[in-house]
């Protein structure tokens, strides 16, 4: 009688690369580690060439995090999240010990989350430029980022960008800034501004921002609001998070960049007519 190991083993040894893949891809990685390292070459060679990993490190334990630190190729890797916790003290800074951030040259997703030694933020901040294929960061409880700022280039690929300071804090400033004045990239903003009118300015510079959820501290006057538009802005969630603020200040500065934002797409409107009729 065969073994029930054996028995699996042959049954999936059978089975096609492009139906094996198609099981990954609904498992994470440490899932896939867990479940089909080691059970044949031919499955051992499959993982090798899966290019589509996602590493989730909240709460991993030590041994998962063994496994992920002996078997994991990072240029393999799509979707990374690092988390520092009571229960995984240390582990951003053990996990960016044994890989550069560089290395994960496909990385689209990189979620960061409590990350309270400004050294290390810094570093991870510092290398943000090189990863060439991301499109999602998510900043997360991150004290250590206040004082800092993320630098994007024109050539960045971030459509993406949430950044949500522990406690609701802001570090008196733009979170990041950007090396030309049209930012032709970013598409959804969840982020704390300081001031209004930085806020305004920056989606002025943003043709393809199509929501933005903003925290705001320090409010315009509510007759010299200027218009905080883009073209394909769809959806606008402003917290105004001071509560001496009034109701009624709230309601006529509302009013007011609805009435801006309306003037303003009545302008666009018009321009592309006139660029049908030439």
């Amino acid at each position: 009688m065969i073994p029930y190991e054996k028995k699996m083993v042959c049954y999936i040894d059978i089975l096609p690369v492009e139906v094996i893949d198609m099981i990954l891809c609904y498992l994470s990685g440490v899932d896939i580690f867990q479940a089909f390292l080691c059970i044949s070459d031919y499955i051992d060679n499959i993982l090798r060439s899966y290019n589509n990993y996602a590493f989730n490190l909240k709460y991993i334990s030590k041994s998962n995090l063994n496994l992920i630190l002996n078997y994991m190729n990072p240029s393999k890797v799509i979707s990374l999240t690092l988390f520092n916790s009571m229960y995984t003290p240390g582990l951003i800074c053990l996990f960016l010990k044994r890989f550069q951030l560089h290395e994960f040259s496909q990385l689209r997703s990189l979620h960061l989350h409590s990350i309270d030694s400004i050294k290390l933020m810094d570093h991870i901040v510092d290398k943000l430029p090189q990863l060439m294929k991301l499109e999602i960061l998510v900043v997360n409880n991150c004290s250590a980022l206040i004082g800092g700022r993320i630098s994007l280039n024109t050539k960045s690929t971030l459509s993406r960008i949430s950044v949500l300071f522990k406690n609701g804090l802001s570090n008196g400033e733009n979170f990041f800034y950007f090396s030309s004045s049209r930012v032709d990239f970013l598409e959804y903003i969840n982020c704390q501004f300081e001031d209004y009118v930085d806020l305004s300015r920056l989606c002025a510079r943003m043709p393809l921002l199509h929501t933005l959820r903003a925290g705001l501290s320090i409010f315009p006057s509510a007759t010299t609001v200027s218009p905080m538009v883009s073209p394909k802005l769809k959806r606008m969630d402003l917290d105004f998070n001071n509560g001496r603020i009034g109701g009624q200040y709230i309601h006529s500065l509302l009013f007011h960049l609805v009435e801006n934002i309306f003037i303003k797409y009545i302008q666009i409107i018009k321009r592309e007519k006139s660029g049908l009729m030439i």
